[in-house]
């Protein structure tokens, strides 16, 4: 067994079929379908069976894909620590992060970086597309945002998904942790951001798509204030499960999925032009690592992006 093997089996793996690994690996089929034989003789068990549709895993390969998992980010972390070393990473980085990404991700990273490196790191917290605003006008060096446009002055890369709840209290959204549908949650009293914001803006595209009524609405965006309104001033809003992590957990308040139409967001990392590649390389791997390790924990509900895919 080797880091070869493992990692084209995680690849099959999550991707589901040996055709979609070997497009993710740029490797032929047959390539990708020989290590992956040659490992499972090597640990004497069938990890994947196959099947017409594509490959499902067995229990063994269910317990293997954990271990894999665990390997290959602990030697891409000790790549990282020894890539940290020999390019001497000194300088200040200025990241923008989205109340959730910041809360969920910001202390490990904060914590990885500084262990690692001799870099400054500075946090600006603020809304997805005020963050790539700075990013593309070179006031932060990278930042967290959902479904950025393309644009040639900046480079995406894809980090996780997400849906979205609706989240009130129980009096309002109900006991129940089945999804709740579209159509019934705006005739719930909301309170949303304002009008330029991007969960706003998909909100009312919907309405309109449905030709639904207009909902009773108050706009707010402070997310301190809006706590305050959702748990003690009977309003529900739309946002990612972990922004109300603790209140979630407390039982102040109750998160079910929406559905027709399940509303998902993708999350990416915008990276500016002109970010030294020892820099960016080196944080987008940092951050790779902690996304995965939250991603693990499986507390806030959100999905992997596909295995290497980058913008």
């Amino acid at each position: 067994m080797d880091l070869r093997q493992l990692k084209y089996f995680r690849a099959v793996a999550l991707s589901g079929s040996f055709v979609a690994a070997s497009r993710v690996l740029h490797i032929s089929q047959p390539a990708v379908g020989y290590q992956i034989k040659q490992l499972e003789d090597a640990l004497g068990t069938e990890l994947l069976l196959r099947g017409a549709r594509g490959v499902t895993m067995t229990e063994s390969g269910k317990a293997l894909l954990d271990h894999a998992e665990d390997i290959l980010a602990a030697v891409e972390r000790a790549r990282t620590a020894m890539d940290a070393f020999r390019n001497q990473l000194v300088g200040d980085i200025t990241i923008g992060v989205t109340p959730t990404s910041g809360r969920a991700l910001a202390p490990e990273l904060l914590k990885l970086v500084s262990e690692e490196t001799r870099l400054h790191v500075t946090l600006r917290q603020g809304m997805s597309n005020e963050l790539l605003s700075e990013v593309m006008s070179g006031h932060l060096d990278l930042a967290f945002c959902y479904d950025p446009p393309s644009t040639e002055r900046i480079r995406l890369v894809p980090l996780y998904r997400e849906p979205l709840m609706g989240i009130g209290v129980e009096e309002l959204i109900g006991a129940s942790s089945d999804p709740i549908d579209f159509d019934e949650l705006v005739k719930l009293p909301l309170l949303l951001d304002n009008r330029f914001q991007t969960i706003r803006q998909v909100f009312d595209q919907i309405i309109l798509a449905k030709q639904l009524p207009q909902p009773d609405i108050i706009d707010l965006e402070p997310i301190n204030l809006k706590r305050e309104m959702i748990v003690h001033h009977r309003r529900c809003t739309v946002a990612p499960y972990g922004l109300f992590l603790d209140e979630i957990q407390l039982n102040r308040v109750r998160a079910r999925v929406i559905t027709n139409p399940v509303i998902v967001r993708n999350m990416k990392l915008a990276i500016r032009a002109g970010l030294p590649d020892s820099f960016s390389s080196y944080l987008l791997r940092s951050i790779k690592t902690t996304v995965a390790q939250r991603i693990k924990r499986g507390d806030l509900g959100w999905e992997p992006v596909e295995v290497g895919t980058e913008l």
